[in-house]
């Protein structure tokens, strides 16, 4: 799941949490509830994904299809996602 890809990054990672919220604009309590297995909105995730160099794509097809899949996976997630 997209939280847990995070959760790993952010543990296996060489910054700190406090490095992380200060470069990412993310408060540092919101670093710690994902770390503690609760969610986060999407916004944080995006930002968090693009922090670690992540990006959500598609596994069938090319590039022109990565755009509507990320919307499809998005709107998947959104329900669980605080």
């Amino acid at each position: 799941m997209l939280i847990e890809t995070i959760r790993k990054h952010i543990s296996t990672c060489d910054k700190s949490r406090y490095r992380i919220s200060k470069d990412t604009n993310i408060n540092e309590a919101v670093l710690c509830r994902i770390m503690q297995g609760k969610t986060c909105t999407l916004e944080t995730a995006n930002v968090l994904l693009m922090y670690f160099g992540l990006e959500i794509v598609s596994q069938e097809g090319g590039a022109e299809n990565n755009a509507q899949n990320k919307e499809d996976i998005m709107a998947f997630i959104q329900p669980y996602i605080i």
